[in-house]
């Protein structure tokens, strides 16, 4: 079921405030939300104002920066679904942003500055880091302080071993590492190829990945035959790190693990290697985005396997949210791009709402229970039903997202999901798209 509230068509909506939807829906009566316009594209947006706040770190620059476009619009629809289902305890939603410039120096000395920021501005949870080299030096400074973070692309598998409080501070809408690098193995060796060179960012993720990767490759018959890293943040001249990768002979694949922009630049430098027959090109979900498919060398990426983000376009919860994002946008959501910060504000919300309050502990005590069924006869919640929530206080709400079913576990883990594979395609225009090819659900 959906909500009865219908978002206004076109783009026009995005200006939309969260009182103006309530107006236009004839709901929830709450009021005191002010929206303030966009900024351009690629600016660094001022987020809504509301009487509850919560806190939004994305890199809008550095090396990470593919389709921060289109992961804020699903954090401002979430908001806005929110606040036209009665808002947060009577109260209106908002959001506040900071770019974390992510894969620079910079941003790498400043997440914390502005987790305390966002944190000082009265946010009662935040939204971020995207990557793992921002998260794990970030736990720390979250457990101490108290505010909880839910990390829309922290994937090194480095998160699980780590005191993230008791109850969880730190939560992420990803599976581990360990799964999808073992997966792309398991499809690469599927698909006949016996060794590989690996090529990764010489950082936590990196790292974290092609290990896993690799460890699987080998443990299924496989022989990596070359290890290639770069400094993270690199983005041209790649040409000895492209050398080191064929020094012990030609691969029949090539794993590729680091940021968007970083393996737009390796690619440059992979298509002027002479090498033949070309190794098979496999990455990781920082890949899955159309502006890595439309700026990488096409005769380098064609036919390239990626780990894609985990949102099934067949269920039902995430045609539901494609259904709220196109009414609201006038376009369908970017295909590869996870709308985990969609359902990161649903899940805050949730929590504060079951809760009662946006306190810290609270929010942490509430926020893996509506995640999932705790109870035999759970309430579902999916993307639109808010105020389905709010309408029956008390029961066992669990939240299906348009991303997956979250279920978090003990550690503030996934429990639950699957992952897309997508393959490097041409459509019938000739332009290289990325196709579903398969979906792997966790053994």
């Amino acid at each position: 079921m959906k909500s009865d509230c219908k978002l206004k068509p076109g783009v026009a909506a995005i200006f939309l405030s969260a009182a103006g939807l309530l107006s236009s829906c004839g709901g929830g009566g709450v009021d005191g939300s002010s929206a303030r316009a966009e900024g351009a594209t690629g600016s660094l947006r001022p987020g809504i104002q509301g009487e509850l706040m919560l806190g939004f770190m994305l890199p809008y620059s550095g090396t990470t920066s593919a389709s921060y476009d289109v992961r804020e619009r699903y954090l401002r629809l979430a908001v806005a679904e929110i606040n036209a289902g009665g808002g947060v305890n009577g109260k209106t939603l908002g959001y506040m942003v900071r770019d974390t410039k992510a894969g620079t120096a910079e941003g790498a000395a400043a997440v914390a500055g502005e987790y305390l920021d966002l944190v000082n501005a009265g946010c009662f949870g935040i939204i971020g880091p995207l990557t793992s080299a921002e998260v794990l030096p970030l736990v720390p400074t979250v457990v101490k302080t108290g505010v909880p973070i839910i990390t829309t692309g922290a994937s090194s598998s480095a998160l699980s071993s780590l005191d993230r409080g008791s109850p969880v501070m730190v939560y992420r809408i990803i599976a581990s590492d360990a799964f999808s690098g073992q997966v792309a193995a398991q499809i690469a060796r599927k698909e006949g190829k016996q060794t590989v060179a690996l090529i990764y960012s010489d950082d936590t993720f990196g790292r974290s990945i092609s290990a896993s990767f690799g460890n699987s490759f080998v443990a299924r018959g496989g022989q990596v035959i070359a290890k290639s890293a770069y400094p993270v943040g690199k983005t041209s001249g790649f040409a000895d790190v492209v050398a080191k990768a064929f020094a012990n002979g030609n691969p029949d694949a090539i794993y590729v693990g680091g940021l968007s922009a970083e393996i737009v630049g390796l690619s440059k430098d992979l298509a002027l290697n002479n090498n033949r027959p070309r190794p098979a090109l496999y990455g990781v979900s920082s890949l899955s985005n159309a502006q890595f498919v439309s700026t990488a060398d096409a005769s380098v990426i064609e036919n390239m396997l990626i780990m894609g983000a985990d949102s099934n376009p067949k269920r039902p919860e995430y045609l539901a949210f494609v259904d709220l994002y196109t009414k609201a946008y006038g376009v369908a959501p970017e295909t590869g791009v996870s709308p985990s910060g969609y359902d990161a504000a649903y899940l805050f919300a949730l929590a504060a709402q079951a809760g009662g309050s946006t306190a810290g502990a609270s929010m942490a005590q509430w926020l893996g229970p509506v995640s999932r069924a705790d109870t035999a006869t759970p309430l579902k919640i999916i993307p639109g039903q808010f105020s389905v929530a709010r309408n029956s206080p008390g029961q066992d709400w669990d939240y299906d997202g348009a991303k997956s079913g979250i279920n978090w576990d003990s550690t503030g883990d996934v429990s639950t999901g699957s992952f897309i594979v997508y393959r490097v395609l041409r459509n019938s225009a000739g332009q290289l798209i990325l196709t579903q090819v398969d979906q792997v659900t966790p053994d």
